[in-house]
């Protein structure tokens, strides 16, 4: 879903600092780095979930989505992971940076804690945090 990708990429670059948001944010996959040249990257992907509901007059969208990030920089990849949770866990309740008002987020929510996932050959450091979204079609 192009509209949620796009707007949670606006919002974290919106309002958190180039030390946390330390790399752009791709789609889908992390960027590869060679053992000789680790590169930093931020990715964001859609992932399996279970369909929303259906109304007379609209209908509610469940999403769920992945955003992954690497560094040479164990402390860095963790704390940046752990800063862009806690900005979009409920952000609902504040002032989340769209990029149209095609949808109506109703709730956004971390549903798996950040967590290490791996230290590649490159000498990169993977964390990851998975979220739920609701959606309403239609905006306010």
């Amino acid at each position: 879903m192009k509209w949620l990708i796009e707007s949670v990429k606006n919002h974290l670059t919106t309002v958190l600092s180039k030390d946390i948001m330390f790399a752009p944010v791709k789609v889908d996959v992390l960027d590869i780095g060679l053992s000789n040249a680790p590169r930093k990257s931020i990715a964001i992907r859609i992932i399996p979930s279970a369909p929303g509901e259906q109304y007379f007059e609209g209908e509610i969208i469940n999403k769920q989505f992945q955003i992954l990030l690497k560094s040479e920089n164990q402390l860095e990849a963790n704390i940046s992971m752990e800063a862009i949770a806690r900005e979009l866990n409920n952000v609902h309740r504040r002032e989340f940076h769209a990029v149209d008002n095609s949808y109506t987020l109703r709730r956004l929510n971390i549903y798996v804690e950040p967590n290490f996932v791996d230290k590649i050959a490159s000498n990169e450091y993977i964390y990851t945090a998975l979220f739920v979204v609701e959606l309403e079609l239609g905006g306010n």
